[in-house]
């Protein structure tokens, strides 16, 4: 009853005229043994009968004609077995004598074209981005005081970390940073676990390979936007880098910025007077969002080109991070901005500090 099912879908699908018939590929089952059957002028004339499965090609069956007559009941009694789901595909021995076509020619060559235009997959999938407002449940400190800090500088007990990359990425700018600070202990500060996994085998790779160096460099994973402060005493940290930060270009996901009013307070209290904020994106928006922010916060002040040029980290957050050469790759523009935080707060305007607003409050005088 299957078969002549499966025989009268093939009719009603039939392709007139002699020669070679296209049939529809059946998801589920196939003949035992292969059998191909054609139609000529509404009657069931041919077949062609291999030993092999049917050449499996894209969407089709493709299959010779044969001058051969076939019992319809006498292949009722016909088994069937499910197609297999294996993707090479198998040549089809030669048809009978009768036939009057040659075998048809392989896919190989598709096959192999197919092969090499294939992607390479990742092991694992990384995130590109991360919400920092998410509740991650990282493991952090009380206090700067109840953090351990030998599991990161077994080698440095007594010192205290002065330089932070928040967002440090694949570790680019961390591990240039340590040799141009080689008397400094840095740290580089990644949301994404897998990420910071990668960078944290990458240190100790080069530790291995370079014995007596990297020794001042560790990451840890964490959320810089919400626990910042239980890392790093008051005034503890000389310079700060952000690169390339997430943009957010959504108005309603502006709040997720590594660069806020409220989160330039932080930065404020860890950073000590005189110490630096290094920025840079390749995004125009975001760059004269945080160059806006900083310059209006009373305890910023902004460093002329000129004089941040002769900086030697000016040239690393060009050319040191992953992002940087990714950007330079693509033939990107990079917008820098670097900040010095002041020792006193600067002279300004209430209203120029607070966020511009569509209302007005009016105070009447009684």
């Amino acid at each position: 009853l299957i078969l002549g099912m499966e025989i009268k879908q093939w009719y009603q699908r039939r392709v007139r005229g002699l020669g070679r018939t296209i049939v529809r590929r059946q998801p589920t089952y196939s003949f035992k043994p292969s059998v191909c059957l054609c139609f000529n002028n509404n009657n069931l004339v041919h077949f062609a009968q291999y030993k092999q499965p049917l050449l499996q090609n894209k969407d089709h069956y493709y299959c010779t004609t044969t001058t051969n007559t076939i019992d319809i009941n006498e292949k009722m009694s016909e088994t069937i077995e499910p197609i297999s789901t294996s993707t090479t595909t198998t040549e089809p021995s030669a048809p009978s004598s009768s036939s009057s076509q040659p075998p048809l020619p392989t896919n190989a060559s598709t096959s192999e074209k197919k092969d090499k235009k294939r992607k390479i997959k990742p092991y694992h999938k990384i995130k590109a981005h991360s919400n920092p407002l998410s509740d991650h449940g990282f493991a952090f400190p009380l206090n700067p005081a109840a953090m351990d800090w030998s599991k990161h500088y077994p080698q440095h007990p007594d010192k205290r970390v002065t330089i932070a990359d928040i967002g440090c990425g694949y570790g680019g700018l961390t591990v240039a940073l340590s040799s141009v600070f080689p008397d400094q202990l840095i740290l580089g500060m990644e949301i994404r676990e897998k990420v910071a996994q990668y960078v944290d085998d990458r240190i100790k790779e080069l530790r291995e390979k370079n014995p007596g160096r990297y020794t001042n460099i560790s990451v840890e994973r964490t959320n810089a936007m919400k626990f910042l402060p239980n890392y790093f005493f008051k005034h503890q940290l000389q310079k700060i880098f952000f690169l390339f930060p997430d943009p957010h270009f959504k108005r309603s996901n502006h709040k997720r910025r590594i660069i806020s009013q409220q989160l330039l307070a932080e930065y404020a209290y860890i950073l000590a007077p005189g110490g630096i904020i290094y920025t840079i994106t390749d995004v125009e928006e975001l760059h004269i969002w945080m160059a806006d922010h900083l310059s209006r916060h009373p305890l910023f002040s902004r460093i002329p080109d000129e004089e941040a040029k002769l900086d030697p980290c000016f040239d690393l957050i060009h050319k040191s991070s992953e992002e940087a050469r990714k950007v330079e790759k693509n033939d990107g523009k990079k917008y820098p901005a670097i900040f010095r935080r002041l020792e006193n707060p600067k002279d300004f305007q209430e209203s120029s500090v607070l966020p511009k607003t569509s209302h007005r409050i009016v105070i009447a005088k009684t």
